[in-house]
């Protein structure tokens, strides 16, 4: 658990750890540098809740960014399963309980998240946070999370529960300008290891405006897009586009732009944009063809036809045409958002 700011969060969510049913717990908190004042709060705070707890390790962090303090949360765990948390959160008591009996039905070669309850102390959590919540907590098998890893993270990464070798064999986090996480989330989906969810909510999700997915530049949806067409042009994801395989973007918004000018950057040929028929349509995007699905239909080919939607009902529509014309997700087919 890295710990950067003393909150009244904190407490709370240290307990909510330490309270875990059935199962022996370590918990490693990952503080602030030692020279910042932070790290002393942190220790009163530690001193007062959980003293004499020899389950409770207070490590402050050698090297800023988040990546480093996971990094350094990896290197002092102990146990046989490393779980994530964050420090603004809470879990429910059977939370690792229940994720060790899911990795345990997998034989330990999975990554495992859970659903969540989003909530937040401030005001009624927002439509879209709601939406967001339901369409997490839809992706729980290991078919419908990997089809569903290009259009967000389908796995919330405080939830995050796995068997250490599975840690080991993905490696460090890495420190850039973009998610560490999905960049992790990536990597797990490279490496062909399922990611699973038991039903039932295991996490409470806080929401409030000084997460990090709202303050800070490396979770801009451009950000996510370059690692995505990144994992897609990796010689390792299966769909053959280092070999000079094309794409088709279907939309002309920003996200296609982003999308595209991602995909060139990773030496991917793009081969233009699909819309519907719209007479103020334009002929060209980015010096590329504009073509309608009618066109598509013919045209695919080989090619792969990449979705860069962010509506979920017309993204829903659109899987309904691939289905209908023989576009298998993930073979003619990448769900992108």
């Amino acid at each position: 658990m890295p710990v950067a700011r003393v909150d009244d969060y904190v407490a709370p969510a240290i307990r909510s750890v330490l309270s875990q049913q059935d199962v022996s717990v370590e918990l490693i908190l990952i503080g602030p540098l030692e020279t910042n004042p932070a790290y002393a709060l942190l220790q009163e705070l530690v001193n007062e809740n959980i003293a004499h707890d020899e389950r409770c390790q207070l490590i402050p962090r050698r090297l800023l960014g988040i990546a480093n303090a996971l990094n350094e949360g990896l290197q002092y765990a102990q146990g046989d399963y490393i779980a994530r948390m964050d420090a603004d959160d809470l879990c429910e008591p059977h939370r690792f309980k229940t994720q060790l009996a899911t990795a345990f039905s997998y034989d330990n070669r999975c990554l495992v998240g859970a659903q969540v309850k989003i909530f937040s102390d401030y005001s009624v959590v927002l439509k879209g946070n709601q939406q967001y919540e339901t369409w997490l907590n839809e992706q729980c098998t290991p078919d419908a999370i990997t089809e569903a890893c290009f259009v967000e993270s389908p796995l919330p990464h405080p939830t995050w529960f796995a068997h250490q070798t599975i840690w080991t064999t993905l490696g460090p986090y890495k420190q850039g300008d973009f998610p560490e996480d999905y960049d992790y989330l990536l990597r797990a989906w490279l490496n062909k290891i399922p990611m699973v969810k038991p039903h039932g909510v295991l996490l409470h999700w806080r929401e409030h405006p000084n997460r990090l997915t709202r303050t800070d530049t490396r979770y801009q949806r451009k950000a996510f897009i370059q690692l995505k067409s990144a994992a897609l042009a990796d010689a390792n994801s299966g769909f053959d586009l280092d070999k000079g395989r094309s794409v088709w973007i279907a939309g002309t918004g920003r996200n296609a732009r982003y999308w595209h000018d991602a995909l060139e950057n990773n030496n991917v040929k793009v081969a233009g944009f699909v819309e519907l028929d719209n007479p103020k349509a334009k002929n060209q995007k980015r010096n590329k063809p504009v073509i309608n699905y009618d066109t598509l239909a013919s045209t695919l080919n080989n090619d792969l036809l990449i979705t860069a939607i962010t509506n979920a009902n017309a993204r829903n529509k659109l899987k309904r045409w691939c289905a209908n014309h023989g576009f298998a997700i993930n073979d003619n087919v990448v769900i992108g958002g």
